[in-house]
């Protein structure tokens, strides 16, 4: 709690109760998601779902399995919102909720998000479309092809998130590759299962 960038962490995100205009209007279309029975092929390019192992998904089970909790996406939006990053970058859209809390933290911002399965990108972009989000660049395929190539693209990046592909070494390599096109804040899987404790506390 000593530290300034803690204390102001804590102050001014993890305690900010304030309902966002946003909420409500992302959840919304979590609970569309959540209600979808369609069946769609999804290529893998990670450790795959713990929960479901067929390549044939169900998009409500994908929803159900798969999304961020509503107060964590939340407290990312918050991060973003707090902290202005410039750039974003997210590693696995999935169906594209965290991703649109990023995008409306800092309508100012780019949010460059990299979902590997084409079949689920296409549901997420339908998910923007949907929210009106206009600062969101999606990227399909696998990262190991497609994320220095981004890298090259973006630039320095002020905010990442990694929630793809959760396998050690492939996230290792990913985070090396951020930490040399970081700015001043990165924020790992990792780190955000501690933040998740906190919350829990």
């Amino acid at each position: 709690m000593h530290s300034p960038f803690v204390f102001e962490f804590i102050s001014n995100v993890l305690k900010d109760t304030k309902q966002y205009d946003c909420y409500p209007v992302i959840e919304k279309q979590r609970e569309v998601l959540l209600k979808d029975s369609a069946i769609i092929e999804v290529e893998d390019f990670g450790a795959g779902s713990a929960v479901i192992k067929s390549n044939k998904r169900v998009v409500k089970n994908i929803a159900a399995s798969s999304l961020k909790p509503k107060k964590f996406a939340q407290l990312l939006f918050r991060m973003v919102q707090y902290y202005k990053p410039a750039t974003m970058l997210e590693l696995g859209t999935s169906l594209g909720i965290t991703t649109a809390y990023l995008a409306k933290g800092n309508e100012n911002g780019k949010v460059f998000t990299c979902e590997g399965s084409s079949s689920i990108a296409a549901i997420a972009q339908n998910n923007f479309t949907a929210l009106q989000l206009k600062n969101i660049e999606l990227t399909k395929g696998d990262f190991a092809k497609t994320l220095q190539p981004l890298l090259q693209q973006t630039g320095k990046i002020g905010f990442a998130f990694i929630d793809g592909n959760h396998r050690k070494e492939p996230t290792v390599e990913y985070f090396t590759k951020l930490l040399n096109c970081s700015t001043h804040s990165l924020f790992f899987r990792s780190e955000f299962q501690i933040l998740k404790k906190m919350l829990e506390l």
